[in-house]
């Protein structure tokens, strides 16, 4: 019985810790799964707040590549402080037109409280 009391309470601090701030509708290129043709795409998202309030001071962008079923890291643009989420220039070595890629972000928010990665875009 103490060690459900102690993993629940466990579960609930990791939950609180998070940021209120959630990324979604990620796009490229003005786009939601394009099909582009630009080794250095533009990225945007939009945040929802969980509770009403908060605004981003950070961000952090990861650019995965898919290929030979592996999935590889290409560039991981490390914790930027900034409020701004349109068109964020993509700043890894510049991409390959014929291969699969995907990304995500997460967000900080005015307490420093970073969200969970966004789904995959």
């Amino acid at each position: 019985m103490r060690i459900k009391g102690f993993i629940l309470l466990l579960s609930s601090l990791l939950f609180m810790s998070f940021s209120k701030l959630a990324p979604t509708d990620l796009s490229c290129e003005h786009q939601q799964q394009p099909l582009i043709d630009n080794s250095t795409p533009q990225l945007s998202w939009k945040n929802i707040s969980k509770d009403g309030g908060g605004k981003q001071s950070a961000y952090r962008i990861r650019v995965v590549k898919h290929e030979g079923g592996k999935s590889v890291v290409v560039w991981d643009s490390g914790k930027v402080i900034s409020d701004k989420s349109l068109y964020i220039p993509y700043g890894g070595k510049p991409l390959i037109s014929s291969c699969d890629y995907s990304w995500q972000v997460k967000v900080w928010d005015s307490n420093n409280k970073a969200s969970q990665w966004s789904d995959m875009a």
